[in-house]
């Protein structure tokens, strides 16, 4: 079962005491103190929540209970689990953040803290602004935890955005579900939610042509499920006789994708991942082994094979991808990759969070996006201005090129050269030469595409930006680096 299916699913609420025992059960991977804590809370939280009723009509309390159920699938540690259950207490209730401090210590307060909305604003978009930018910065100075609780509690709302009365509602927060939320489930690599909530917000806001790709998804199944079959076990066949174990899961391209690519001019069959085979080996060494039996099977196609083991996305995925066709020509992407992989494509950081220490900061310290919210927050004190620098480097849509070296950058789309030059370092602005685009030198103001490479050479002799350089870039990150660059000399 993935995380779309089991929000789907529904989880029940009684309203009684069969709901802690059905969380008790979800909570089988803490030890038996840790449980005791979740008993506390539980109790706490509902009575705090007692006698609200969401839009639906359904008791308050069932919100944050679900959330700590989500929690839960993931495996998630006991202080989230409880920040969870209390993540609205200190905003809708009389029970303030230091009661919590007191009663379930230091660490479950932060989180509820880094998720509490602040009120009393003169208008919607003071007040979108300088909560946004409350929950990136306490993403970074209080827990990134933080924001995996609120992707959490964003999936229940957008489970139940059917039962808001107001269809303009419905509307502005499936908008923000896409506009927000889905790109930090990609930024944090966390696949299971992204994917969820891509398709409940795409249901939302357009649930006709919603039903007609699912009807188009199912039949595709239905014919494909029997081929598939024969081909997972051809491949398992094949890996074991090279001494490889695995297990091997089909799956169809979400719906939200389907929707993309159809907005892209593509029909179904020239979608090329839109039947995916995921083969989980023991070893990295194993995924390069697999390769070539698995050739034998699916004949790769030209320009689809990419190794994301040796270059990482920025968001820490790692696979091998490859294309290609059956003998009856059949298009499957497979991925193949070990289980370590596997978990970490599904749950990102979450993954992490399991981990005891500060796992989770340290390991964000390696993507790329954390690295850039950092340098934002510094630069940008006013928390309009971040919000608005958030939309445009952060949540906005996204290209990748690639470095002489091999990796990846991921960058805004419609970035320049500069831009590109500006996200490498302050010492690669002031020790730039040249720049070379896919086998062509080109000027700094050169907008960059999709799955470009771009060489970037640097001399020797080191030079302050011009003021006017500016306007060859187009993130605000860029934008504010260069301006203190060039203040700095001039």
């Amino acid at each position: 079962m993935d995380f779309l299916k089991f929000i789907v699913d529904g989880v029940a609420y009684y309203h009684n005491d069969v709901d802690l025992d059905f969380l008790l059960r979800q909570c089988h991977y803490l030890d038996k103190e840790e449980r005791s804590q979740v008993v506390r809370a539980f109790y706490f939280a509902k009575e705090a929540h007692e006698g609200t009723f969401r839009e639906g009509g359904e008791p308050y309390f069932s919100h944050p209970f679900t959330v700590a159920v989500y929690a839960t699938y993931f495996q998630l540690p006991l202080r989230v689990v409880l920040a969870c259950l209390f993540h609205d207490v200190v905003e809708d209730t009389a029970f303030p953040l230091s009661f919590i401090e007191e009663q379930f210590g230091k660490e479950v307060a932060i989180l509820v803290d880094g998720v509490t909305k602040l009120k009393d604003f003169h208008n919607k978009e003071e007040k979108d602004a300088v909560n946004v930018s409350k929950l990136f910065r306490s993403t970074l100075h209080l827990s990134p935890e933080v924001f995996l609780i609120k992707l959490l509690d964003n999936s229940h709302n957008m489970s139940t955005i059917h039962k808001k009365k107001r269809r303009e509602k419905q509307i502005e927060n499936s908008l923000e579900a896409q506009r927000l939320y889905v790109p930090m489930a990609r930024n944090l690599g966390c696949g299971e939610v992204r994917r969820a909530l891509e398709n409940l917000s795409y249901q939302s806001l357009d649930p006709e042509m919603y039903q007609q790709l699912e009807r188009d998804q199912q039949e595709l199944w239905n014919d494909s499920i029997e081929e598939t079959d024969k081909i997972e076990q051809e491949i398992s066949k094949k890996l074991k006789e090279r001494g490889i174990s695995s297990t091997i899961r089909y799956r169809m391209k979400g719906i939200y994708g389907i929707h993309n690519a159809l907005l892209q001019g593509l029909n179904y069959h020239q979608i090329h991942d839109l039947k995916s085979l995921k083969v989980t080996v023991p070893t990295e060494e194993d995924c390069y082994r697999a390769l070539e039996p698995i050739h034998q099977i699916i004949h790769p196609t030209q320009f689809h094979m990419r190794d994301y083991i040796a270059m990482p996305k920025t968001n820490g995925y790692q696979a091998l991808h490859t294309t290609g066709l059956t003998t009856n020509g059949t298009q499957y992407q497979v991925q193949i990759r070990t289980p370590k992989m596997m978990e970490i494509a599904e749950q990102g950081v979450m993954v992490f969070s399991k981990q005891k220490g500060d796992t989770v900061r340290d390991e964000l310290e390696h993507f790329q996006f954390y690295k850039i919210l950092k340098e934002l927050d510094k630069m940008i004190p006013n928390d309009i201005e971040f919000y608005q620098a958030l939309k445009e480097q952060i949540l906005s849509e996204h290209i990748y090129v690639t470095l002489m070296d091999g990796t990846k950058r991921e960058l805004p789309k419609n970035s320049t050269v500069l831009d590109l030059v500006c996200s490498l370092g302050v010492e690669e602005i002031l020790h730039f030469s040249t720049a070379v685009r896919n086998g062509e030198q080109v000027p700094l103001g050169t907008v960059l595409h999709d799955k470009d490479s771009v060489f970037v050479y640097s001399s020797s002799q080191e030079v302050y930006p011009k003021k006017t350089i500016v306007r060859d870039c187009k993130t605000p990150y860029a934008k504010v680096l260069l301006t203190d660059l060039s203040h700095t000399v001039h």
